[in-house]
């Protein structure tokens, strides 16, 4: 377990230097943004619905990039809050950082990437819009720990 998620820090500091992110920055935009507009897409793919959205999320997107050297104080402060909340449930859970990080970072995305590849076509909006709301939901939690 370890092993695989050195594996994913290392990717991620790799795209860091290419691209000169900040692991604090590239962590945000994957799982807050392009994440979630990867899944829109799977929606609006099979069923033609949400395409609204997806280009909302590509649009703050291509928002967050242009204007990430303003967001860098957030980004740092959010993706700290974020580190305290895994470390917490981490420990909550028994699975530990390492642990709970993969089953969030890994195990519930590839988990709902497949639930969007086959459900029904006429769920996929609804089960999406629900999934976001949760995820909002986490993150608005791990915010509100910051204050």
């Amino acid at each position: 377990m370890q092993a695989f998620f050195n594996n994913i820090v290392e990717l991620f500091e790799a795209i860091c230097r290419s691209t000169g992110m900040q692991y604090s920055e590239l962590n945000i935009l994957v799982y807050c943004l392009l994440l979630p507009a990867f899944w829109c897409a799977l929606v609006w793919i099979r069923s033609r619905k949400l395409g609204w959205l997806l280009l909302l999320l590509l649009g703050l997107t291509a928002i967050y990039l242009v204007e990430k050297q303003h967001l860098l104080p957030f980004s740092l402060h959010f993706y700290r809050q974020n580190i305290l909340a895994l470390e917490r449930l981490g420990a909550s859970t028994g699975l530990g950082y390492v642990g709970i990080s993969l089953v969030m970072g890994v195990g519930i995305p590839l988990l709902f990437s497949l639930a969007l590849l086959f459900l029904q076509k006429k769920l996929l909006p609804a089960c999406y819009l629900c999934y976001l709301a949760i995820n909002l939901g986490y993150y608005c939690r791990v915010f509100a720990l910051a204050i």
